[in-house]
């Protein structure tokens, strides 16, 4: 919503005239009854007639909606909603034991899968993995405790910690606790298949990532080779934990090298070429521009 209030500081300054904020892919929104799915319907032709504007360009999140937009014909620029590079912190080694500790940092809501999450870890220590799961985070009342109800009935609840919020500068602190971050989605929505912030959150910590098995997330995640996806199932997720166990002689290694790939990673990186397109796009003075 803050890009609308942008959108008209920038129409009262600048008069500018188009500011589309658009859901994941062009077109994507496909729930019954809501307003987004009345402008999604259209939202591919709009985009269309949009294309022959001068200056117009559109940011995406990840290639995959960017490789969309590109084919209706606008011009496409990427900027990963990676961290702050203020955020990055030193490398901290992976926690000596044989305890293999995954985390869920952030804000508690259904559809993190942090229901399935809890009920997995439960399932890997019956079957032999000494798996601890760490929950980090702020919640809705009735929500966080229906979450330790949950946890309260597992037979190993022991293995299933929640440490209540933190704030933003003790995120990285709350990953080195841990051998593995998690950035998981249950698959509710199909237009909802964007590249997880959270898996850059994991990483820029030093932290390898589970990550739920959304396209976006699975090229990406393969691609610079930062963990595992899995589907956001009680099965899924039960199987990744158990694989991770298996391999928990390559956890401390692997932290080292995420964090290592993890270096180019930064908001200030993503956005350049952004910042770069306005400069260059926008009709200020060679003055205004080296002011902005």
């Amino acid at each position: 919503m803050s890009l609308f209030w942008i959108g008209l500081a920038h129409h009262k300054r600048h008069g500018s005239k188009v500011l589309l904020n658009g859901r994941e892919r062009p077109g994507g929104i496909n729930t019954k009854g809501s307003l987004g799915t009345a402008f999604s319907r259209v939202e591919p032709a709009v985009l269309r007639r949009l294309s022959g504007i001068r200056d117009l360009a559109v940011v995406a999140v990840c290639d995959g909606h960017a490789d969309d937009f590109r084919a209706l014909g606008l011009e496409t620029l990427v900027a990963r909603n990676a961290p702050a590079a203020a955020f990055r912190s030193d490398f901290v080694p992976t926690p000596d034991e044989d305890v293999v500790r995954v985390a869920c940092v952030g804000s508690l809501y259904e559809g993190r899968g942090i229901e399935l999450l809890i009920k997995a870890t439960d399932a890997a220590q019956a079957a032999g993995a000494q798996v601890v799961l760490e929950v980090t985070g702020r919640g809705g009342a009735e929500y966080v405790t229906a979450l330790k109800n949950l946890a309260a009935s597992c037979r190993h609840s022991d293995a299933i910690v929640f440490h209540g919020p933190c704030a933003p500068e003790e995120v990285p602190a709350a990953y080195h606790r841990v051998h593995v971050g998690t950035a998981l989605y249950e698959a509710v929505d199909a237009a909802n298949d964007s590249l997880s912030n959270k898996i850059f959150e994991s990483v820029v910590s030093g932290r390898p990532v589970l990550a739920g098995n959304l396209s976006e997330n699975r090229r990406f995640v393969r691609e610079h080779r930062l963990g595992w996806v899995t589907d956001v199932t009680s099965e899924g997720l039960t199987n990744a934990l158990l694989d991770i166990y298996a391999r928990r002689a390559q956890l401390p290694g692997l932290a080292v090298a995420v964090h290592e790939t993890s270096r180019a990673f930064s908001w200030e990186t993503e956005s350049a070429p952004v910042v770069a397109w306005v400069l260059g796009s926008s009709h200020l003075t060679d003055d205004e521009m080296e002011t902005k």
